[in-house]
């Protein structure tokens, strides 16, 4: 049985111990340690779910785990990270996978010159919404394809990066995963930047084998919205993840010359959480052993397309 452990034990952080915690009890992995700097936090989390606990990550490291979980801010990424494959342990670090694009390629480089694995917590891409859109599409050619991440505010004493790192490189990646394409022609644009950081975005793009996409992202609504939407020739398929439900609109028949009936779908989706479906995933491609669903790859190329919006907002 593999053992894993997690460092950083803020809000995303704390449930990766939640979640390992209950695939322990399935007999799936077994939990070793958590580290947080706050003591207090670290002492609590370890009582709650019986495992013990570190101020210093390092001294977590010397018990040899099989896998680590990173959690921390995106700016200790690449230190936290490489300290872990250093020690030859698997990862599976938080998106983005680093605050720089230097960083992340650094981090890519060192889990390959050490022979670890290397997975990106692109959460969403386990949400079963996504991979039921993506059976949805099939083959079909698909025309356009857009996301709409808004809401909900947040207080200004948490906002630590814009809306593109912390919102829109989720479904950067959703768009590369779906289409299977890279990114030819980027547009970003902006309208709040009360905070010196973009609070809204519209990002516009080009995919290399012909799909417009789109991505709408803001932490001004009120109502929290994350939604996937694609057009085919047949069809228009659309996701909502945080219901976990697809409607799927297909073309009627004929009923006049001036209007066609739409057939509508809704796909019983049961609900799974996806952070679960991601930490199996992880876990899975482990012991088999296979590449990672989310690779230190595919976290460096949504990173990449992150950054390159967020440089044509400064333009």
């Amino acid at each position: 049985m593999l053992r894993g452990c997690v460092i950083g034990l803020g809000a995303m952080g704390s449930n990766h111990v939640r979640v390992l915690h209950e695939l322990q009890e399935e007999g799936k992995t077994k939990l070793i340690g958590v580290a947080d700097v706050r003591e207090n936090l670290a002492r609590e989390i370890a009582e709650k779910y019986g495992v013990d606990w570190f101020r210093d990550y390092k001294r977590m490291l010397e018990k040899k785990p099989d896998f680590v979980v990173v959690a921390v801010p995106t700016k200790l990424h690449r230190e936290v990270t490489e300290d872990a494959i250093e020690k030859e342990c698997h990862v599976l670090v938080e998106k983005p996978i680093a605050h720089t694009i230097s960083e992340a390629r650094k981090i890519v480089e060192t889990a390959e010159r050490m022979d670890v694995q290397l997975m990106v917590g692109h959460i969403e891409r386990f949400n079963p919404v996504v991979e039921e859109m993506k059976e949805r599409i099939g083959k079909e050619p698909v025309h356009i394809i857009g996301a709409v991440r808004v809401g909900p505010p947040i207080s200004s004493e948490r906002v630590g990066t814009g809306v593109i790192l912390d919102l829109a490189v989720h479904d950067i990646d959703i768009i590369r995963y779906l289409t299977m394409s890279e990114f030819k022609k980027i547009s970003a644009f902006t309208a709040n930047r009360e905070l010196g950081i973009e609070e809204s975005t519209m990002l516009s793009f080009e995919m290399e084998n012909g799909v417009l996409a789109y991505i709408i992202a803001n932490r001004i609504t009120p109502l929290k919205i994350r939604r996937i939407e694609a057009t085919t020739a047949e069809k228009f398929i659309l996701g909502d993840l945080i219901s976990q439900k697809v409607m799927e609109y297909s073309k009627g028949e004929l009923i006049t010359h001036a209007r066609r009936s739409a057939f509508v779908t809704e796909i019983d989706i049961p609900y799974m959480e996806p952070l679960k479906l991601e930490l199996i995933a992880f876990i899975n491609s482990l012991e088999k052993p296979t590449k990672p669903p989310v690779s230190g790859e595919d976290g460096l190329k949504a990173l990449e397309i992150a950054v390159e919006c967020m440089q044509q907002l400064k333009k």
